[in-house]
């Protein structure tokens, strides 16, 4: 559509001023308004669509980012279900000669030699047999 560059509007025609009516400026105005309408829609009004253009080259990676906040501890596993084997054999009974001879287990053995150790295996603590006519077992450490 062509645009008209000439206007109807009449710069002569009195708006202002002694002689300016309420006609003359009604009359402007609506020719105005027609007007600027008119060119309003001539600018506003487009034709068909063109083609999309190309894509644009890819732009460069960006920096990496901070590092994540770090996640919850995962759950406690199962507690073990095993159960202890048996107590195993008491050993033979040591040569003498100066050597300790040494017992592990709940209970003390049943014929300590003197100066024998026994750790007590539910308390952890180590018992020394001491001669006394009684018997007797002492803490060793």
């Amino acid at each position: 559509m062509a645009l008209s560059t000439t206007s109807n509007i009449d710069p002569a025609f009195p708006v202002f001023g002694p002689l300016a009516t309420t006609a003359s400026l009604r009359t402007q105005f609506t020719t105005y308004r027609t007007e600027y309408a008119a060119l309003a829609t001539a600018l506003n009004t487009s034709g068909a669509q063109g083609a999309q253009g190309a894509a644009g080259a890819q732009g460069p990676q960006g920096a990496q980012g901070s590092p994540g906040v770090q996640g919850p501890a995962g759950a406690q596993g199962a507690a073990g279900v095993g159960t202890p084997g048996p107590q195993g054999p008491q050993g033979p009974p040591g040569g003498g000669d100066g050597a300790v001879v040494v017992y592990m287990g709940p209970d003390p053995p049943a014929s300590p030699d003197v100066g024998q150790l026994w750790m007590h295996t539910d308390t952890g603590i180590w018992m020394l047999y001491w001669y006394a006519p009684w018997g007797d077992w002492e803490g060793a450490l």
